[in-house]
């Protein structure tokens, strides 16, 4: 029982020391959050890897947003009659959110037609507008005999 006692104690006297200071006051500063979404990437770049495993590489610049948590990576599949490309970036799947400056698509299918599309991601959960790739058709090239195969 005595040494919650001085325990008490010692916890009273340290708050009202603490309290007391060096006589100045406590001050509090609020911080307004952060609404502000980073700027578009730049410099995308989409490139088909036309071997008999398809991939498509996407790259872009480095952001210099100081806050950035990544980039939203985003594709979808063209209809064989294709849209209009200010209806493309409505109903794109979110493909993945990656750090580095990369990504390979290997989940792609001969003879489709996809678009792909990338924004930064603050860490305020800020996402810039959307940077739209063309179309990308994949094809298939056959490198194994003298003839080259192409699927369309």
């Amino acid at each position: 029982m005595k040494r919650r006692m001085v325990i008490l104690v010692s916890v009273a006297l340290l708050a009202s020391f603490a309290s007391v200071g060096c006589g100045s006051k406590p001050t509090t500063t609020a911080i307004e959050p952060d609404t502000a979404p980073p700027a578009a990437v730049t410099g995308f770049v989409v490139e088909l890897n036309a071997t008999q495993d398809p991939t498509v590489m996407l790259t872009w610049n480095p952001s210099a947003e100081l806050d950035l948590a990544g980039y939203n990576i985003y594709r979808r599949q063209l209809l064989p009659a294709g849209r209009e490309m200010d209806e493309i970036t409505v109903g794109m799947d979110q493909l993945s959110m990656v750090t580095e400056e990369i990504f390979t698509d290997n989940m792609i299918m001969a003879g489709a037609t996809y678009v792909y599309g990338i924004s930064a991601m603050d860490v305020s959960g800020n996402e810039s507008s959307r940077v739209v790739s063309m179309p990308v058709k994949i094809t298939v090239t056959d490198r194994s005999g003298d003839d080259d195969l192409r699927l369309n």
